[in-house]
């Protein structure tokens, strides 16, 4: 995880078109837990727009944490191989995909209209 993160924090990606997108889809009627249903619909819109560039920027930001996490150098090595392999279904695809869809979710759900019913105990 702590590559993933290390990655995401050096990478730039503008959330707001998602951010747009879980407002709009979020404020269709469900009966799904709106936590769970906006990291999938963040997340999935992400998957959409997931693009060359943004894996570049993973791949030079992975050599960045790299030199950071002397350490976990095999590990990061690995998963450099794997998103070359994999692309977005790589694991560190995932975990970036996950942290940029839980920034969205959170600004969305978190700071909007919409933490009322966010922060709600359901009775199960």
């Amino acid at each position: 995880m702590q590559i993933a993160s290390g990655v995401r924090r050096r990478i730039e990606f503008d959330l707001d078109p998602i951010r747009a997108e879980l407002r709009r889809r979020l404020a269709e009627p469900s009966d799904e837990y709106i936590w769970v249903r906006a990291d999938r619909i963040a997340a999935d819109a992400i998957r959409q727009c997931w693009s060359g560039e943004l894996e570049e920027q993973c791949a030079r930001a992975l050599g960045d944490v790299h030199d950071e996490f002397l350490v976990s150098a095999a590990r990061c090595l690995e998963a450099g191989e794997v998103l070359e392999a994999e692309g977005h279904r790589a694991w560190l695809a995932k975990g970036v995909i996950h942290q940029l869809a839980f920034d969205a979710v959170w600004d969305v759900i978190g700071d909007g209209d919409l933490a009322d019913e966010a922060f709600e105990v359901r009775a199960e």
